[in-house]
């Protein structure tokens, strides 16, 4: 999962594929999210602290599934 969103992202900044608006935009929020230090659950809470972050990042994953099958495909 980790694999195909890197390379997804990479060829997206790349200009190697060009996805949907969807996609990007669904991408765009997420990394915000994770990155940010503002979230539901503080990140300095140990162990509990990612667990909203890996909710994001399967949210993301589910969204845009579609999308990562025919950037595989290309």
């Amino acid at each position: 999962m980790f694999n195909d969103l890197y390379g997804f992202i990479r060829d997206i900044c790349t200009g190697k594929y060009r996805a949907s608006w969807f996609a990007v935009s669904v991408v765009a929020v997420g990394l915000v999210y994770i990155l940010s230090p503002i979230d539901v659950i503080p990140d300095a809470i140990p162990v509990v602290g990612v667990i909203d972050d890996a909710f994001v990042l399967k949210f993301v994953y589910d969204a845009i599934k579609d999308e990562l099958n025919k950037w595989k495909a290309s």
